[in-house]
């Protein structure tokens, strides 16, 4: 849905505390889907109040409508009423969205119809529209003809200055007697990490007459109620100054929301659940279960199939449809103070019965037809239309169903697969509005050629060629396989030339090897008892000679660990490092056989070094780790005075980028000042404090580029 901009009709379009630009920035969609799914909304990172001195994460997630209401309570934050040329007045906000044309919206008592159709918004400041309901006691109620979206727009700080305060957006939950009238466990609302003095407020909006508690201890007096404006069956609790963790209860059902913050720093939201609308939803699946549920805030739940009560009981929010069997389910639910709930119809088919099946073939031709019946009872009719390939295999086809002398078949064709089994799954069921069904897993065993691809290395002589047992590598003996029948032996993928017999044996038949230079292939052409072949995917023996592997790059993670790419030689291969090593170091025989490898010494020039499977000398290279000093003192006394990253010279795109707590760029390194910073910003001196650092670059072309984050704490006395 388009969300149409909106301009506070009573301001300017220059008023400093509300821009044009910043009402009508307001975006929105209509999201729908054949599956759940989640959506999130709002911005991040921005602000709505100008001059935009603070930015923050304005985002909520957003229910369906079919979760939505017409009733909407809202207490208001910490921010400020009427404050001169904005500020806390601004942050205190309300946006109403309509999902349907003609929409009529009233707030607190007031008489005034506000008229809104499917996308449209109607924002509430608060200095118009909260209701003071005692000293510093301020709330909101918002009613409308159809469902509506609410988000509180609310400063959970009043800020050190009029327009310093942190901003918070939440999707408010509609009132409603199926809200839950449960205990809800807070953690601590005054704490974020380590710091734990922040004023933490929490706000209850509960039925009328419902007794609240926080840790056991009634809330009354100073705590409320306090009346809503427009709605005398629900009132308002406020508890302030909340420490540690909390446990809130209602008899009724109730809303609840809490803000905290101090100075500029602000955050809150809500921590109860949505009404609940009764309607059956499925989980899980046929493999891992599956339930069929309501929502868990009722106080009684009767479940029906057919129209017959199977079962019953407080706390029975879901059930296994497996237990019971195919039909039409539905479930009342009943709520103290609220009424009898009946979803609607939910139709389930059981799941079908699984069955197994192992059949065998040659990879060279169809396998025997499979004839389709129920396992249990074969003269069960089946419904032909249903018969479908749910899972085809990994190779070869399943054809579609055929009927053969008034039987069901379907037939599975390995299509010269080089696999040695493969599964595939078929469904069908029978006659009936609610039919059984099953769904059968076939295992084909194939008789394969089951060679794989070898290598042979061998050292070249003077003539640079090397002899290779080409027999030894692959043939079987017939008492270990029966399944292979001949083997032959080419130069060339296409099978065209065959190496002859002779080349492969001595004048007394004896096995002998095959002479060739490295760099060549040989293909085997090998025939099985079913009389299929390998042809069309010949196995394949590379003729290799032993040589030492290539270092082809050296790929940097950040500072602590290195990928290590090599080529040549003979896999796998083993890697070591160490930090200022010669060149010609051995190392001990501690190698890593696998990247990335960790980098422990910190940063600093290393050398990495490489072997080959064959044991010879290692191949050697050098590079540099680079790293960040987190502390720099520009005094001239020859001690940290500067960040040096001289270093990223020798790297690819490189970039070295320093930033202010405020994320302002205050250092830009480049080619020109050789990236080193001597903590000034354009040669003036910059205030003692932590600095932000960002490092990048490229090992080699095409590497994923390094990316180091982290802070700079800078001491500079003649700032102080």
């Amino acid at each position: 849905m388009a969300v149409l901009p909106y301009r506070r009709p009573d301001r300017p379009t220059g008023f400093p505390g509300d821009p044009y630009e910043n009402s009508a920035g307001l975006l929105g969609a209509n999201v729908l889907a054949d599956k759940p799914v989640s959506v999130t909304n709002g911005s991040f990172n921005s602000t709505y109040i100008n001059p935009v001195l603070s930015t923050d994460i304005l985002m909520d997630q957003a229910v369906p409508v079919n979760r939505l209401g017409k009733e909407y309570i809202i207490a208001k934050g910490n921010g400020r009423l009427d404050v001169p040329g904005g500020g806390g007045a601004d942050m205190e906000r309300v946006i109403v969205l309509a999902t349907k044309n003609n929409t009529k919206v009233k707030i607190n008592d007031s008489p005034v119809t506000y008229s809104l159709n499917r996308g449209d918004i109607k924002i509430l400041y608060a200095s118009s529209f909260y209701k003071k309901q005692a000293a510093g006691i301020y709330n909101m109620y918002v009613n409308s003809t159809e469902d509506i979206y609410v988000y509180q727009l609310f400063a959970s700080s009043d800020g050190l200055t009029d327009y310093f305060g942190s901003g918070s957006m939440s999707l408010v939950p509609a009132i409603n007697c199926t809200l839950p009238d449960q205990t809800i466990n807070l953690a601590p609302p005054n704490q974020i990490g380590l710091k734990d003095d922040f004023n933490a407020t929490v706000n209850v909006i509960v039925k009328k007459g419902a007794q609240v508690t926080i840790d056991g201890v009634l809330l009354n007096g100073s705590d409320g109620p306090y009346p809503i404006s427009g709605n005398p069956d629900w009132v308002h609790y406020i508890k302030k100054g909340i420490k540690g963790s909390i446990n809130v209860t209602s008899t009724a059902a109730f809303i609840g929301s809490f803000v905290g913050g101090i100075g500029e720093i602000g955050y809150g939201g809500f921590f109860s659940g949505f009404n609940s609308v009764p309607q059956i939803t499925k989980s899980g699946n046929c493999n891992e279960g599956i339930e069929l549920q309501v929502d868990n805030y009722y106080d009684t739940y009767e479940w029906y199939l057919d129209n017959k009560l199977i079962v019953s009981g407080r706390n029975l929010y879901s059930i296994n449809p497996e237990d019971y069997g195919s039909g039409n389910y539905y479930c009342k639910v009943s709520k103290k103070s609220c009424g009898d709930f009946i979803t609607s119809v939910y139709p389930y088919i059981q799941c079908p019965a699984i069955v197994s099946s192992v059949i065998s073939s040659g990879n060279c031709k169809p396998a025997e037809p499979i004839l389709i019946q129920f396992s249990g009872d074969p003269l069960k009719p089946v419904n032909f239309d249903s018969v479908i390939i749910t899972k085809q295999p990994e190779e070869g086809f399943v054809s579609k169903p055929f009927i053969d002398n008034g039987k069901i078949f379907i037939t599975y064709d390995p299509q010269n697969t080089s696999l040695s089994q493969v599964t595939f799954k078929y469904y069908f069921e029978g006659l009936g509005v609610f039919p059984a069904s099953q769904e059968v897993i076939v295992k084909v065993n194939i008789a394969q050629i089951k060679l794989q691809n070898q290598e042979a290395a061998e050292c070249t002589g003077f003539d640079h060629q090397g002899i290779y047992n080409l027999r030894e590598i692959f043939e079987v003996p017939a008492n270990e396989d029966a399944t292979y029948v001949s083997y032959e032996y080419f130069k060339d993928k296409a099978l065209l030339d065959k190496i002859p017999e002779i080349d492969l044996t001595n004048e007394y038949n004896q096995v002998e090897s095959y002479k060739s230079e490295p760099g060549k292939t040989v293909y085997v052409k090998v025939t099985s008892q079913f009389g299929c072949n390998n042809s069309s995917f010949p196995a394949e023996i590379s003729l290799k000679g032993i040589e030492l592997p290539v270092i082809d790059a050296i790929d940097l993670h950040g500072n602590t660990s290195v990928s290590i790419s090599a080529s040549l030689g003979t896999p796998p291969y083993s890697y070591y490092i160490k930090k200022n090593g010669a060149l010609d170091y051995l190392p001990p025989s501690e190698y890593f056989t696998g990247n990335p490898l960790p980098i422990k010494d910190g940063k600093g020039l290393y050398t990495v070094y490489v072997k080959s499977a064959d044991n010879c000398n290692p191949v050697v290279q050098t590079f540099e780790v680079i790293g960040v000093s987190n502390v720099i003192t520009p005094n001239d006394d020859g001690k940290n005075d500067v960040i040096d990253m001289y270093s990223l010279t020798r790297k690819i795109n490189p970039g070295f980028q320093v930033f202010d707590r405020n994320g302002k760029k205050v250092f830009e390194g480049s080619l020109a000042n050789q990236f080193i910073w001597d903590g000034r910003i354009n040669g003036n001196i910059l205030p003692t404090g932590t600095y932000w650092y960002k490092l990048q670059w490229q090992d080699f072309e095409g590497a994923e580029p390094d990316v180091l984050t982290g802070w700079i704490f800078l001491k500079n006395r003649q700032s102080d």
